[in-house]
């Protein structure tokens, strides 16, 4: 056997998901196509050799973060294009394979009281993904400045501000500090 069955996603839809104008999907792998599973359930899959994607190569690419990126981009592309066309899809995680598209049907026919039960869970809310940065140093110095604030008025409360806020501040720093990490804000 020379190819798996790459899965992108599960889609419901009334009918046949439009592949059109879709992006190529993950490099070296045949282009993205829709497998009826019944039940307006429709799999996007595609043909993936196992030179590029068997257990081997994806063991050694897993420690190449170029490498992944060159995957996960191009399957996460297939699977936006899909949500565009406004149907409810299931992203599958990267790296989903299976040896034909039949086991892969297989493995939706188990699975299909949970994916349903999913689908209806999903249909018509979208995903967000949000990134949150801290400025420790910026969170610190506001903390000091609002104890001495309080404490110009009330002495007793600013020095129980500082002996909850301090610690904390430390305890954080010391877990960064011996896991390697900086305290310098990614540019």
């Amino acid at each position: 056997m020379s190819t798996a069955t790459y899965l992108y996603c599960l889609v419901q839809s009334p009918k046949e998901p439009s592949l059109r104008g879709a992006p190529t999907g993950l490099p070296g792998a045949g282009r993205p196509r829709a497998i009826d599973a019944g039940g307006r359930l429709w799999l996007v899959a595609a043909d993936a050799p196992l030179e590029q994607y068997g257990e081997k190569p994806i063991e050694r690419g897993l420690k190449d973060l170029a490498w992944v990126s060159s995957v996960a981009i191009p399957h996460e592309a297939i699977v936006e294009h899909l949500v565009k066309n406004g149907s409810t899809v299931v992203p599958m995680k990267l790296f989903t394979l299976f040896r034909t598209d039949e086991s892969a049907l297989e493995h939706v026919a188990r699975q299909r009281k949970r994916i349903d039960r999913l689908i209806e869970r999903i249909g018509g809310r979208e995903e967000w993904g949000l990134r949150v940065l801290l400025d420790e140093v910026a969170a610190l110095r506001r903390a000091r400045e609002e104890a001495q604030a309080v404490a110009s008025g009330a002495p007793g409360t600013a020095f129980l501000l500082r002996r909850r806020t301090m610690p904390a501040a430390a305890r954080s720093r010391r877990a960064r500090s011996a896991s390697g990490c900086c305290s310098t804000p990614p540019s």
